[in-house]
């Protein structure tokens, strides 16, 4: 790890090693984005919720364990908001959900905690995932981390910009048709779409989405 590097502009790579090695906690990570979001979200809306007392919790918990339990430990990711996460609000984007809290988590998100990771809180995006410019009538529109006056495109949106933006090192999207490599070239950073299928997603409500798959957003930055 390079010491004079700000903790919101490392890898998540990176941050993992700092974390199981002791260079930094988890609690330490998760205030320097939470900062940054406080910071930058506000004029770029890239978060629909966030979890603050929910996060330091879960990283707290991290601190006090005696090993790292798998190679996300301590690290934050942030969350497509059309993916459930129980006891923390997922809205798909539309208002008829804007007081819905699942019981359960997706599958994905349920791997997500297993590897360690802590749920920063929930990115924006179009109502039900349909529209590829991230806006709706919860949240407004994510704007371009590099020109606000331009898209992020959608309808991953807000995951890319919180990625690009150094609010999150990691987070998840979904793709059915450039999804997240759409945004992720708007936003200028790198992405990965699995085979449909390759993440299970047992509860999908339309019989299309098993075109669909989940995916995350890497900190990876191209160069332009």
């Amino acid at each position: 790890m390079t010491s004079d590097q700000p903790i919101c502009d490392l890898t998540a790579t990176t941050l993992a090693r700092a974390i199981a090695g002791g260079e930094l906690s988890s609690r330490e990570v998760v205030e320097a984005h939470l900062a940054r979001i406080a910071h930058s979200d506000g004029h770029l809306a890239a978060f629909i919720t966030v979890d603050v007392e929910g996060a330091r919790r879960a990283a707290d918990l991290c601190d006090a364990m005696p090993a790292p339990v798998g190679p996300l430990h301590g690290v934050p990711v942030a969350i497509k908001d059309l993916t459930d996460t129980a006891g923390l609000t997922t809205t798909y984007g539309s208002v008829l959900f804007r007081d819905h809290v699942p019981a359960e988590d997706d599958v994905v998100v349920a791997r997500l905690r297993r590897a360690g990771a802590i749920m920063l809180g929930k990115t924006n995006t179009p109502e039900f995932g349909f529209g590829a410019v991230c806006t709706n009538k919860i949240c407004g529109p994510t704007r371009n981390p590099f020109e606000p006056a331009l898209t992020s495109d959608g309808s991953s949106g807000g995951a890319a910009v919180a990625v690009a933006a150094g609010m999150v090192p990691l987070a998840h999207g979904t793709d059915f048709g450039g999804s997240v490599r759409t945004p992720a070239s708007f936003c200028d950073v790198a992405s990965i779409r699995p085979t449909p299928g390759r993440i299970p997603l047992p509860r999908r409500p339309l019989g299309w989405d098993t075109l669909a798959a989940p995916r995350t957003f890497s900190i990876v930055m191209a160069s332009c």
